[in-house]
């Protein structure tokens, strides 16, 4: 019997020594800075440190490590779309997650831009790439369109613009941004980008209220 259990306890499945999410994120920079088609199954050996069989094992085929660091990118830009719920004056809310997002586009380090954008362009862009991010962008717009609705209620912005097509327009500025970053615009000509831009597509009405935020 003693002998027996110590047989199965040998066979018990070793922990992983690695972090798993910090194996994501390598895989999702790779396949950032490559695309996916642009990156080969050595690359993410190289790239992870991890060898062929435990990244197989921990996280499956090529396919499915991209499926996972889409999933975690994807998590990481919906919680953006909150920044700013609780700040009481739309369109400093409004500005804080343009500003978040332009952040985002142009790190101190590692891969530029928008993974999504980079990956879900193109004839060989993966489906799964394609449909994540018409949702990100549909999400972004109805964001992006509550914030410009809630300042025109409070009189923060003004009413003669169409909600949606202002969020619309901040859309496409996120976009071009991301774009910019990807092809080596600093982050601080980004930002000037988006501070003219939410001047003119979301001028402030009651300056003097938001000047102290």
């Amino acid at each position: 019997m003693e002998a027996s259990v110590s047989c199965k306890m040998r066979r018990m499945a070793r922990p992983r020594e690695f972090d798993e999410g910090k194996v994501l994120d390598r895989a999702l920079a790779t396949f950032w800075e490559h695309g996916y088609e642009g990156t080969s199954i050595d690359e993410l050996v190289a790239a992870t440190g991890l060898g062929r069989a435990s990244l197989y094992g921990a996280f499956g085929d090529k396919e499915q490590i991209f499926a996972k660091s889409l999933d975690r990118y994807c998590a990481r830009m919906g919680e953006s779309l909150s920044i700013g719920e609780d700040e009481p004056f739309a369109r400093v809310a409004l500005g804080r997650l343009v500003r978040a997002l332009v952040l985002k586009s142009s790190p101190k380090s590692g891969p530029r831009g928008c993974f999504l954008l980079s990956t879900a362009v193109g004839g060989d862009a993966p489906a799964a790439a394609r449909e994540a991010y018409a949702e990100y962008m549909s999400r972004l717009q109805r964001a992006l369109t509550d914030l410009v609705r809630r300042g025109q209620d409070s009189g923060e912005l003004a009413r003669t613009a169409d909600a949606p097509s202002v969020a619309r327009m901040l859309v496409v500025l996120l976009q071009g941004i991301a774009a910019s970053a990807r092809a080596g615009r600093t982050k601080a000509e980004l930002e000037a980008a988006a501070e003219t831009a939410l001047d003119l597509v979301a001028p402030v009405r009651l300056r003097g209220r938001i000047a102290a935020r």
